[in-house]
């Protein structure tokens, strides 16, 4: 069980016998389903399942069959296509929504924002949503996220099934992290990953200090970074064949940050480097870096905010 979902795990993996841990997990939804369809971890592994697609697939033959059989038997005994209710959704005992669904409105969402100055500030906000009735077939699903801004000297680490750190070097050589620099200096930016369990559609994006520009490394006018493409710590047999991988999948560099993209990141520790030269004095916050899944956003980590001086 992981922030992503849940799901079951080999031993050792044969290759000669595909027994991957996504067909594992497939074949064991599969057999929940028919012998007890009212199992609570049916629908944290049928998350899993659905985020461990890569361009829409499964990685092989025998995951894409196990995969579709597992899921198809679900929602056949999950009824989710014979859907026929009225729900109510209350936040701190008033009616925020309410309306019916059946099968011809599967697939519209109902979309709710309440305002901050709606809530008060140091008291619980209690949010409740009824189906009715409780037994009607369909299932309903819901989401619920509180957006809200800080001062950004403010703000905290946080870990939600993603581990992000992020260091400035003057050298990254010496090992000694800097808070500071002056004008014209040029800064390296090492960004490392921890994933506790496998990740998919991986989004990081790292904001740059407002004094600071990137020095992108396909120019041929710029200077380059001598850096390995990936450095990949992998934990466990099943991933010791993923040398090869390259990350990020993709790589994109913005003028206020650097945004990096993996279909598929196997746990392990990963580290980006890249260089900023800083261009204007100033103090200056710094936004977190964070990382996330772009299709389970819930699942996501972030640095601590900082502040960073570039000195005339």
């Amino acid at each position: 069980m992981s922030s992503t979902g849940l799901h079951w795990e080999e031993d050792t993996r044969t290759y000669w016998q595909m027994n991957t841990d996504t067909r594992t997990t497939a074949t064991v939804l599969r057999a929940i389903t028919w012998l007890d369809p009212e199992n609570s971890l049916l629908p944290q592994a049928v998350r899993w399942l659905t985020m461990a697609r890569s361009s829409g697939r499964w990685e092989s033959t025998q995951e894409n069959v196990w995969a579709i059989l597992a899921l198809t038997d679900y929602m056949s005994s999950a009824g989710e296509l014979e859907a026929e209710y009225s729900y109510q959704l209350s936040i701190n005992g008033d009616t925020a929504a309410e309306g019916s669904v059946d099968e011809t409105g599967l697939d519209v969402p109902q979309v709710v924002n309440v305002p901050m100055d709606a809530l008060t500030a140091g008291e619980d906000t209690y949010v409740d949503v009824e189906k009715a009735p409780a037994d009607a077939p369909g299932r309903l699903y819901y989401s619920a996220f509180l957006r809200y801004l800080l001062p950004v000297q403010d703000i905290e680490p946080l870990d939600r099934g993603i581990i992000v750190y992020r260091q400035y070097y003057a050298d990254e050589k010496s090992g000694e992290t800097i808070s500071s620099a002056r004008v014209n200096d040029t800064i390296t930016v090492k960004l490392t990953v921890v994933a506790p369990y496998d990740l998919y559609y991986l989004v990081v994006e790292d904001p740059f200090p407002a004094g600071c520009e990137a020095i992108d490394p396909t120019l041929a006018t710029t200077r380059r970074l001598e850096q390995d493409a990936m450095n990949l710590i992998p934990e466990g047999p099943d991933y010791s064949w993923l040398w090869y991988r390259s990350w990020p999948t993709h790589h994109e560099i913005h003028d206020e940050k650097l945004a990096l993209f993996a279909e598929h990141l196997p746990r392990g520790t990963y580290e980006y480097t890249y260089q900023l030269r800083c261009t204007t004095a100033g103090e200056y916050v710094v936004i977190p870096t964070q990382a996330y899944q772009m299709y389970e956003p819930d699942v996501f980590g972030r640095e601590g905010g900082r502040i960073f001086t570039i000195a005339p």
